[in-house]
């Protein structure tokens, strides 16, 4: 007990934090929260706590997470190693970090996915060698905001962050692929797929090409009612998808659906 003691107060002492929000979350004592300024609607705050506390600067409600993670990261780089990137496994093990990024409250989970990826492509990426959400790991009750949490990676503190446990709130860490970290040699996602091999199916072959004619011949109406509620470009990326994948029947795994939708989902983003 001693002993996870020790280690669990030195983790807590090399840990910094910081958070940002849009609003002040609701707590119980309702005397404290309104006692503090409200946030402006065209601000942010950063440095918020938990508990209301205000931040110690306001940025406008405008400026982009890539803004906003590159802030942040600022202010924690005095508790992060400051080495140039390495690739070597002695050297990544010494100057390696874990980094928690914590939703406070009401982030939607895409917003949150947007902030990590900013997080993985900022100046300190390439030292993540641990990625813990994002997730709710401590909220401020309806904070609509989050935190950014780093600790250095000494000793078998990886070990432990990546070990299973029973506790229901806390969401497994990952190990971020070094292709989507700055500072690492850049990679194209389309380079690293393999096409697999073609194969005949009639049935598959004939529905896929049903599909295809159907969304080209669509092309005017489904434009006509994308238009009612976004750019009316539906139509014609659906009619030039459509096209690509009956130029490129020959080459389709149809008598795989594993892999043909796969290979159908890479036709599309790169189309």
């Amino acid at each position: 007990h001693d002993e996870v003691y020790e280690e669990t107060r030195a983790l807590a002492d090399d840990i910094a934090s910081i958070g940002v929000a849009y609003s002040r979350g609701t707590a119980y004592a309702q005397a404290w929260t309104t006692s503090l300024p409200c946030i402006p609607d065209d601000s942010m705050e950063v440095g918020v706590g938990v508990h209301g506390e205000p931040g110690w600067m306001r940025v406008p409600a405008t400026a982009t997470a890539k803004d906003i993670v590159e802030l942040m990261v600022e202010q924690l780089m005095p508790f992060i190693p400051e080495k140039e990137p390495s690739f070597s496994e002695k050297e990544a093990e010494a100057e390696s970090i874990c980094v928690l990024l914590n939703n406070l409250g009401t982030v939607p989970r895409l917003e949150m996915s947007i902030l990590a990826k900013q997080v993985l492509e900022s100046q300190i990426g390439h030292l993540v060698e641990v990625f813990a959400g994002p997730a709710t790991y401590f909220t401020a009750l309806n904070t609509n905001g989050f935190s950014l949490s780093v600790v250095r990676l000494q000793g078998r503190r990886k070990e432990w962050l990546m070990s299973s446990t029973e506790c229901p709130g806390w969401v497994a860490p990952v190990v971020p692929a070094r292709s989507i970290r700055k500072g690492t040699t850049s990679v194209d996602p389309q380079d690293l797929y393999e096409r697999p091999q073609p194969s005949e199916h009639d049935y598959v072959k004939r529905f896929l090409v049903q599909i295809c004619q159907s969304l080209i011949e669509a092309q005017d109406e489904l434009g006509t009612l994308s238009a009612k509620t976004g750019t009316g470009k539906l139509g014609l990326g659906l009619s030039r998808f459509a096209q690509t994948v009956l130029d490129h029947l020959q080459e389709l795994p149809l008598a795989c659906p594993k892999l043909l939708f796969t290979d159908l989902s890479h036709m599309c983003s790169v189309e």
